[in-house]
Formats: C-alpha cells, structure tokens, sequence
C-alpha cells in the first residue's frame, strides 16, 4: 500500500481547516469583538495557504517564497496575541531580535525559492516559549479562572499543539527538500505532522469557540 499517497490526503484537509473555526468566530455574537487578532491570524494562515496552493498547482511556480511571508505573519499577529495579555520588555526585546533574525536569515541570506528551516524553526520556537509563558502566567494569576469557559486556554492549547508539531518539520525543511529523494520522501512524512497538528488546532479553536460562545459577553480576563 503507498502511504505517501494518503499522506498527502491528510495534507490537503489541512489546507482547508482554518475555514471552519473562521465560519464559527463570525457567527456566534460577541466572538469577533474579543478576537480580532485570532480572526487576522486564521485569516491570513488561510489566505496564505490557498495562495500557496495557487503558486504551486495553477501557475506551476515555487512556493516557498509564500512559507517565507507565513512565517514572518505567524510571528507577527501570534506575539502580538500573547502581548494582548501581558508583555514586558525581556520578552519585547525578545520578539524584536528573533523577528530580525528572521527577516536576517529569510530575505538577506537565502534565496526567495528556497525554505530557510533555520528562521521558521527559530520564529517557532520562540512561539513555542510564549505559549508555555503564558501558561505560567494562567498559573500564578491570583484570578480564579474557569479554564474551560475560558477561551484564551483553549486558544493557547490550540497554538501550542500546531506550534510544536510544526517546529521539527521545520527543523528539517531544507535538508528533506533539497537533498536525496529519500530525504524528500521523509520530509513529507514530518509535513504530516505539521498538517495533523494543523487539523487539530482548528478543531481545538472550534470546539473552544462552541464551549466558550456564552462568556464572550464578558470582558476577557486579562492574566
């Protein structure tokens, strides 16, 4: 049986999947005004998504380029959701230096055609560590929280999940699509992970929008 054929079944679903937690932010009344910046990051990964896929299926040209502008977009609105709730001048700093090195390593010393797994493993990694901060800060807040009608869990659960599954396909990117064939077929096989991690964040983001769609009324809990 080719499993790489039904890999790239799982890698297609995910290519679609922000469209559903997207429908539903819309609909319920009260979730758009308290997540605009989750509503421009699923916006633009999904845009972005089909625009790789029109960049490499319709006009036949290379995509990476596109990969490129999702990370540095990931980065962006995916921080500035953290720094919605508390930021300080370690982790602004922080967020500076990572987003120079990334534009550094993406746009100065690669070529656009080309994945620079270094940058995108770095900007996620980063990401990576905001997620687990925020959890901390969920921790020791002297605030009694209800987790589960409390969407910004549900929403940093859903980032941590894609984020870390994300990181190693990443790490990999580079070597796995411009070495041996070999290497090229394993790449697809880590980009599953990347997909499913994908898929799970969407459903995670949905699940939370339901569970969560009587609170938005209220303010959101600042931690």
């Amino acid at each position: 049986m080719n499993t790489l054929k039904y890999t790239w079944y799982i890698v297609g679903i995910s290519e679609y999947s922000d469209c559903i937690p997207i429908g539903i932010l819309l609909i319920i009344p009260f979730a758009l005004k308290r997540n605009k910046l989750l509503l421009a990051y699923l916006v633009s990964f999904q845009g972005l998504h089909f625009l790789s896929l029109y960049t490499a299926l319709v006009d036949g040209n290379n995509n990476m380029w596109v990969y490129k502008l999702l990370g540095l977009t990931e980065l962006i609105l995916i921080s500035l959701w953290y720094f919605s709730f508390r930021k300080t001048i370690v982790l602004k700093l922080l967020f500076f230096l990572v987003l120079a090195f990334y534009a550094l390593l993406s746009y100065s010393n690669s070529p656009m055609n080309l994945i620079n797994s270094l940058a995108l493993s770095l900007s996620t990694f980063f990401l990576i560590s905001l997620s687990l901060t925020y959890m901390f800060w969920l921790y020791e807040s002297n605030q009694t929280v209800n987790i589960v009608k409390f969407f910004p869990f549900w929403v940093n659960g859903a980032l941590l999940i894609y984020l870390s599954s994300s990181f190693f396909a990443y790490l990999f990117s580079y070597q796995a699509l411009f070495n041996t064939p070999d290497m090229n077929d394993f790449f697809r096989y880590t980009w599953v992970f990347h997909s499913m991690g994908n898929i799970l964040k969407c459903i995670v983001l949905s699940v939370g929008l339901i569970v969560c769609r009587k609170s938005f009324k209220e303010n959101t809990l600042v931690i």
